[in-house]
């Protein structure tokens, strides 16, 4: 059975890759090879940007081209679980050692812990706030028979040797230590471990690719040093080459198709080009964003066709179910990325029209207005409308026609569609609704259809008494009656078939005209035997119930639909013939 679900992994494997991210890799693990060594290169992204995917396609690349390459993976994010504290960075350097091959791993942890405690703003070493000789002169400052600087002199010595042992025992010139998830540290921890780095592990030989965002650099520099200004200086000092991820530049059609593809959704090569502008001015090229918001449309998905709300059973056609899956993403787009206006549409479904609609279009006219004004958080204005301009193109309906605004039913559609999706929306915001928009849609076409089915059917029958089968739908109710008025002796009656979410009945009705007793007489002679369980209420008009089928929980509409008419099928076969032959012959008299 095929697995349901996106999981947030990397990539790790070339024939994983569908971002585009090949033509990058290859140009770093090029350069790893090239460049002069110590070098420290930073994948800088906002998490879930794809860093270490791309480190991973870098990592494949040399271990292809230099099958002998030694190179060293450290992921500081499972280090971090277990609260080492300060001893995050002696744990890097002894992962290094280890890997290296040494057998001084522990000594050499006990030296790099010793010199920390001689100089716990190790910072001073990259240049913070001094320059140089001053620098070291604050490191040397002890009391301690032990000098730090001959110390930390010694240990790099040290290292150095180990890492061209290293190389020559494996005939390369170079050794290449990644570490990854430096951004999902503590700012002013990733600040660190980065200092340790420099100070310690900066060597001759190395090439470092790290995984750490500029903008964690910084605050960590503020927060450890309380010096927001220098962050850049300490940044530049570390790393040589930065390298900012091009998530602007990602191939997101393709990689989009092939979510598409993975969760079942339906979709044409519009429908792509919707769903990619959709994306874009949304949540954006951000894998971890993109991954999450189609695993909230597959869960959707799943709920729908449960539901059967992408389609209509007798007219809508497999392009009718892939506008809605392409309206229903659009709404989630706008749930994720302008949640404020999500709930405002969610509680406030009852007040729109389409003005309101054409006016989100507009952002100088919806800025003013008080609804806009009163949202907390208030988004930004000129992106909204930049999305909204993309949201209107989506939810077209194309038998609709008109893409200059959007008709009652679309705006129907649209309104059903948002209040089903608050289901992955973090704050529950839907209104409490009187009715079921699509559902009153599909009950009106299905007892149209009925009454069209059943006239022809027992046209013979119905001739006698003089009549012919109805729909009513009361208003904002979505809930249907298939029904046959008759007149008896002047007076009313009808036999009813109600469908409703929860249950169907068949009935008949008299009004509140004529006495009840003769009314429940005729009813009970000619159709008791067939009904014995028969209910009667004489309060608010006259009114027997046949029987009454309860649907179980959670059942699909389609299958409800289905149930309802075998049953308007099943009693008019018992129920017609009597009434054409008792009641035929008094109709019109």
């Amino acid at each position: 059975m095929a697995k349901l679900g996106l999981r947030d992994l990397p990539v790790k494997k070339r024939e994983e890759e569908n971002l585009g991210l090949s033509d990058y890799a290859n140009s770093l693990s090029e350069f790893v090879l090239k460049c002069e060594t110590p070098l420290t290169i930073s994948l800088q992204g906002d998490w879930g940007s794809g860093k270490t995917s791309l480190m991973n396609l870098v990592k494949e690349n040399l271990s292809e081209s230099n099958p002998g390459l030694p190179v060293i993976w450290f992921n500081t994010w499972q280090y971090a679980q277990f609260d080492l504290g300060d001893d995050l960075p002696i744990s890097l350097i002894s992962h290094v050692i280890r890997e290296i091959g040494g057998e001084e791993g522990k000594s050499f942890a006990k030296s790099v812990r010793w010199l920390l405690s001689k100089a716990p703003k190790v910072g001073l070493i990259a240049g913070l706030g001094k320059k140089g000789g001053d620098a070291w002169e604050e490191l040397t400052k002890t009391d301690d028979e032990l000098d730090p600087t001959f110390q930390i002199t010694k240990l790099r010595e040290k290292l150095e040797d180990l890492v061209k042992k290293k190389c020559d025992d494996s005939q390369e010139d170079r050794l290449v230590i990644f570490v990854d998830d430096l951004d999902r540290l503590k700012p002013e921890k990733a600040v660190e471990l980065l200092e340790v780095l420099k100070l310690f592990l900066d060597v001759s030989r190395c090439v470092f690719l790290l995984a750490c965002d500029y903008q964690v650099v910084l605050q960590g520099v503020k927060a450890k040093f309380g010096v927001e200004t220098e962050g850049k200086s300490f940044f530049d000092k570390i790393i040589q080459l930065p390298f900012s991820m091009p998530v602007g530049l990602y191939t997101t059609g393709k990689y989009i198709e092939d979510l598409l593809g993975r969760i079942g959704v339906e979709f044409g090569k519009e429908d792509l080009t919707h769903y990619v502008d959709l994306v874009t001015h949304s949540v954006g090229g951000n894998p971890r964003s993109l991954k999450r918001l189609f695993n909230s449309m597959l869960l959707l998905n799943l709920v729908a066709e449960k539901r059967g709300i992408f389609t209509l059973q007798g007219t809508d056609t497999e392009e009718n179910k892939a506008e809605k899956q392409r309206i229903l993403f659009a709404i989630l787009c706008l749930q994720f990325s302008y949640e404020p206006v999500y709930n405002y549409l969610q509680t406030t479904s009852e007040k729109l029209d389409p003005s309101f609609f054409d006016s989100l279009k507009d952002a100088e006219r919806f800025t003013q207005e008080k609804w806009f004004q009163d949202l907390q958080p208030a988004p930004d204005a000129k992106r909204l409308a930049a999305f909204m301009k993309v949201f209107f193109d989506a939810i077209q309906l194309e038998a609709e026609g008109d893409s200059k605004s959007l008709d009652d039913q679309e705006i129907a559609n649209l309104l059903n569609l948002i209040k089903f999706s608050s289901i992955t929306s973090t704050k529950a915001a839907t209104a409490e609704q009187p009715y079921d928009a699509e559902e009153r849609k599909r009950n009106k076409v299905m007892g149209e259809q009925i009454c069209n089915e059943v006239n022809e059917k027992y046209k013979e029958m119905i001739g006698k008494l003089q009549t012919k089968f109805l729909t009513w739908q009361e208003n904002k109710i979505d809930s249907i009656e298939v029904y046959l008025p008759m007149q008896v002796f002047e007076k009313e009656l009808q036999l009813d078939f109600l469908f409703e979410k929860q249950k169907m009945r068949a009935t008949f009705y008299s009004g509140n005209k004529g006495p009840r007793n003769n009314f429940y007489k005729l009813i009970k002679e000619n159709f008791g035997h067939d009904y014995p369980d028969m209910q009667v209420s004489l309060n608010e008009g006259h009114f027997v119930c046949l029987l009454t089928i309860v649907f179980p929980p959670n059942i699909a509409w389609e299958e409800r639909s289905a149930r309802y008419r075998e049953m308007v099928d099943t009693e008019l076969g018992r129920l017609l013939p009597k009434l054409a032959a008792t009641i035929g012959p008094q109709i019109g008299q």
